[in-house]
């Protein structure tokens, strides 16, 4: 286990390998351990030694491979104030600490809409974007089960043992792209961005990556069929020959 200082938070990463470029995994917003969610599905990692062993694999192809907790999120540690935009700066810093110039950024669920506010801020930053699983907006609805969720967590602290400032920050962060979608932005992202969606995906991720992928200047969609949610989760080797091939494509790697 690794923590680094930021200053303002303490942030738990896992880190293999050596190297300028690093592939750094962004997960989903929620810490269950080896146990279902209310999606029908187990969490991705499952366990620290897991993030560990996943991030073995990705350091074969772009040589450093890291794993991270968000600010207040497992073993980091708790904030005064919680963003998009602050947990985007808390990855900027942590490569900056770690002497990594650019990252290629593979954001899975939740993690998704944290690594595309990371393209827009540190577009120097972000050799390539992998957005697997997740949108750039919400609808009406969405976003009130969203609000929802940031209090019904807190009463399930089996399923959801996250601290409360967490919980209500990672479900206000997506209720609110009703309001404040990223979607017109990303005509901005400079990196190359690879949209990785399910076919079967409940959660309506080939809709949501039609819309991103028109907005993004250099885009590739990939609908995986059969496929569901969380396709790093899924078929986590075939995901990473797509990625590195992609990144070898655009001369990331």
């Amino acid at each position: 286990m690794a923590k680094m200082d930021l200053g303002d938070v303490t942030i738990h990463y896992e880190e293999v390998g050596q190297g300028p470029l690093a592939f750094v995994l962004c997960q989903s917003d929620h810490m269950i351990t080896g146990t279902e969610t209310g999606h029908g599905r187990t969490r991705y990692p499952s366990s620290q030694a897991e993030a560990v062993a996943e991030i073995e694999h990705w350091k074969a192809d772009f040589g450093r491979a890291i794993w991270w907790e968000y600010r207040g999120q497992g073993e980091s540690s708790a904030a005064a104030k919680y963003s998009l935009p602050l947990v985007a700066s808390d990855l900027a810093r942590l490569l900056d600490k770690l002497e990594i110039r650019s990252a290629v950024v593979h954001g899975l669920e939740w993690g998704g809409y944290m690594a595309q506010q990371f393209a827009l801020d540190y577009p120097e930053k972000c050799a390539a974007l992998v957005l697997d699983s997740t949108s750039s907006e919400v609808n009406a609805a969405a976003s009130e089960n969203w609000y929802k969720g940031a209090y019904e967590r807190q009463k399930d602290p089996v399923t959801y043992p996250e601290r409360p400032e967490w919980s209500v920050f990672a479900c206000r962060a997506v209720g609110s792209t009703r309001e404040q979608p990223l979607t017109p932005r990303l005509k901005h992202v400079t990196s190359p961005t690879l949209i990785l969606a399910g076919a079967q995906d409940q959660t309506r991720a080939v809709p949501a990556g039609v819309i991103m992928s028109r907005q993004l200047p250099k885009c590739t969609l990939k609908i995986f069929d059969p496929g569901g949610h969380g396709l790093i989760r899924e078929r986590p080797r075939e995901v990473q020959e797509l990625v590195a091939q992609f990144c070898r494509e655009h001369g990331v790697i």
